[in-house]
C-alpha cells in the first residue's frame, strides 16, 4: 500500500464508522416508525371490522376497502421490521466483527473467545476498512428495504383513513 494511502486509512475508517452509525440509526428509526404503523393500522383495521359488522350498503363497501388498506399497511409495516436482503450479497470472507461470521466460527471451533480476540487483534487497518465497507453495504441494503416498506405502510394507512372518513359521509 502506498504510504500516502496508509496515512489516510485511519481517517477513512472513521468516515466508514460514521456512515455506518448513521445507517444503523436510520434503520432503528424505521423500526420505530414501523412499530407505530403496525399499531395504527391494526387499531383502525379492528375498528373498521367492528363497524362493518354493524353497517350495510355503500358505506360497508367503502369500509371493506378501508379494512383491506389497513390490513395491507400492517403487513408492510411488519415486513419493515425484519427485511431480508437478497442472497446475492455475500461478504468476501467471514469476520468476527459481524454476527454471521461469529456464528460460522462458533460452529467450527471450540474456543471462540480466543479465536475471536486473536482475529480482531491481528487484523490490519485495511481488513478493518474492508469489513466496515461490507457492513455499510449490508446495512444500506437493509435500510433501503425498510424505507420502502415503511413508506408503503404509511401510504396505505393514509389511504385507509381517507376511505374510513369517506364512509362517514355516505
Amino acid at each position: 500500500m502506498p504510504e500516502a494511502n496508509a496515512k489516510e486509512l485511519p481517517r477513512k475508517i472513521e468516515s466508514l464508522k460514521f456512515a455506518l452509525e448513521r445507517n444503523i440509526g436510520w434503520t432503528n428509526a424505521a423500526d420505530t416508525k414501523a412499530g407505530f404503523l403496525v399499531g395504527f393500522c391494526g387499531l383502525f383495521a379492528q375498528s373498521v371490522a367492528s363497524q362493518y359488522a354493524l353497517s350495510s350498503g355503500h358505506k360497508s363497501a367503502v369500509q371493506v376497502v378501508a379494512l383491506v388498506l389497513f390490513a395491507l399497511g400492517v403487513v408492510l409495516a411488519t415486513l419493515a421490521i425484519a427485511p431480508r436482503i437478497k442472497p446475492t450479497f455475500r461478504r468476501s470472507r467471514p469476520s468476527a466483527m459481524f454476527f454471521s461470521g461469529v456464528v460460522e466460527r462458533f460452529r467450527s471451533h471450540q474456543n471462540l473467545v480466543e479465536l475471536t480476540a486473536a482475529e480482531l487483534l491481528d487484523r490490519s487497518e485495511l481488513e478493518v476498512a474492508e469489513d466496515l465497507s461490507e457492513q455499510l453495504i449490508a446495512v444500506s441494503l437493509i435500510a433501503e428495504r425498510k424505507y420502502r416498506f415503511v413508506q408503503g405502510a404509511a401510504l396505505l394507512g393514509l389511504l385507509g383513513m381517507v376511505a374510513l372518513l369517506w364512509s362517514y359521509f355516505l
